[in-house]
C-alpha cells in the first residue's frame, strides 16, 4: 500500500511525462527524446521489446497483460499517452516497473536496516516514511526512472557491503543504462568495499566498476549524438542567485492532490536538520563516510547542473538519508524508554 500510494502520488504529478516533446515516454521509446534524457534507456528499451512481444495477439504475454485491465488514463488526467496505438503495452510495462522500483526499495531498505542492527520498528517506519515522501522529493520535476534509480542504489550498496563484486558489476551494467548518475554514485561504495578488501583489491574493484559504467555511457552518447539538446545544462549562476533569495524557501506545489512544500521549503530543511542532529550518535562511522562522500560528489553537481530545488537530483543521498532516519527513530525510542 505504501508503494502504491507513492507511485500514485508521482503519477498524479507527472505521469510518464506524457505529451512532452523533449522527454515523454513515447519519445524515449522512439529514441528521439532530447539529450541528456534520452540516455536513460533501460526502461524504454524494455518497453520497446515488450511492445513488440505483447502486440502479438496469440502470445501468452498478450493474454496476460489483457487480463490485468490496466489503463492509467482512467485514473490520471496526465496519462494522455497511455493508449496511443503502438505504445500502449510499453506504457503499461513502464508504469508497472516504476511501481515495482518503489516496492522493491521498501523491501531492500528494511533488509538493509536490519542487517545494520536496527530494530523492526525503525526498519519498517524509516523506509515507509521515506517512500511516502518520495513524490515530495520529485519537486519541480519527476521521471519514471527515478524509482528504478533508487532501487539500483540500494541494491548496489547491499552488494558492496557484502563484498559480492561480480554481482555488483552486473548490476552496474543495468543501473548505468537506467541513468548516468550511477557512474558518480560508485565512489560512495568505498567505505563498504574497503572494509572487505585490501587497498589494492579495492582500487582494482573501483577501476572495474567505473570502466564498465563509463563504457556504457560512451555507447549511449555515441548512439544518440545526433539528438537535439545538450550533454548537460549549466545552472550554477542562476542557482547561486536563487538560493540567496528567501522566497526560494517558501515555494509550494501540489502533491497527493494538496498544496505542499516544494524543493528546499523551510519546513523541509528543518526536518532534515532535526533528523541529522537526533541520529548523529546512532549512525555508524562507515555510513557517515558513505554519506559524506555522496554529499561531496552530489552537491557540486546539484548546484552546477540542476534546476533550483529539484530534490530528485540529490538521489545519491537517499540511502544514507534513510539510515539517518532510522537512527533518529532509534534515538527517539531510547528516549521514550528512558521516560517510561
Amino acid at each position: 500500500m505504501v508503494a502504491a500510494a507513492a507511485h500514485s502520488g508521482s503519477m498524479a504529478k507527472y505521469a510518464l511525462r506524457d505529451g512532452n516533446p523533449a522527454f515523454s515516454i513515447i519519445q524515449m521509446m522512439d529514441g528521439t527524446a532530447e539529450r541528456p534524457f534520452v540516455y536513460r534507456q533501460l526502461l524504454p528499451t524494455i518497453a520497446k521489446i515488450a511492445q513488440k512481444t505483447i502486440s502479438e495477439s496469440e502470445s501468452f504475454f498478450y493474454s496476460a497483460i489483457k487480463k490485468v485491465k490496466l489503463d492509467a488514463s482512467q485514473n490520471y488526467t496526465r496519462a494522455t499517452d497511455a493508449n496511443v496505438e503502438g505504445y500502449q503495452y510499453g506504457y503499461k510495462i513502464v508504469y508497472l516497473a516504476s511501481f515495482l522500483g518503489l516496492f522493491l526499495s521498501l523491501i531492500m531498505l528494511r533488509a538493509l536496516l536490519l542487517s545494520q542492527g536496527y530494530g523492526q520498528v525503525e526498519s519498517v517506519l524509516a523506509p515507509t516514511a521515506f517512500i511516502i515522501a518520495f513524490p515530495y522529493l520529485q519537486s519541480i520535476g519527476g521521471f519514471f526512472y527515478d524509482s528504478i534509480e533508487l532501487a539500483f542504489f540500494i541494491g548496489a550498496i547491499m552488494l558492496a557491503y557484502k563484498g559480492r563484486i561480480a554481482s555488483l558489476i552486473v548490476l552496474t551494467i543495468f543501473a548505468s543504462f537506467n541513468k548516468e548518475s550511477f557512474l558518480f554514485f560508485i565512489p560512495t561504495f568505498y567505505p563498504f568495499i574497503r572494509a572487505k578488501f585490501t587497498f589494492k583489491q579495492t582500487i582494482l574493484i573501483f577501476i572495474s566498476l567505473l570502466s564498465v559504467s563509463t563504457l556504457i555511457h560512451f555507447y549511449l552518447h555515441e548512439l544518440f549524438k545526433g539528438n537535439v539538446g545538450s550533454e548537460m545544462y549549466f545552472h550554477l549562476w542562476i542557482n547561486l542567485k536563487e538560493y540567496l533569495s528567501p522566497m526560494t524557501y517558501l515555494r509550494n506545489e501540489t502533491t497527493y492532490g494538496l498544496p505542499g512544500p516544494s524543493g528546499f521549503f523551510i519546513t523541509t530543511l528543518t526536518i532534515m536538520l532535526i533528523v541529522a542532529v537526533r541520529a548523529k550518535l546512532e549512525v555508524s562511522l562507515v555510513w557517515k563516510q558513505h554519506f559524506l562522500i555522496a554529499f561531496l560528489i552530489n552537491m557540486p553537481l546539484f548546484l552546477a547542473f540542476c534546476v533550483t530545488g529539484e530534490l530528485r537530483n540529490l538521489s545519491m543521498l537517499y540511502v544514507g538519508a534513510v539510515i539517518f532516519m532510522a537512527g533518529a527513530l532509534r534515538a527517539s525510542l531510547k528516549n521514550s524508554t528512558c521516560i517510561r
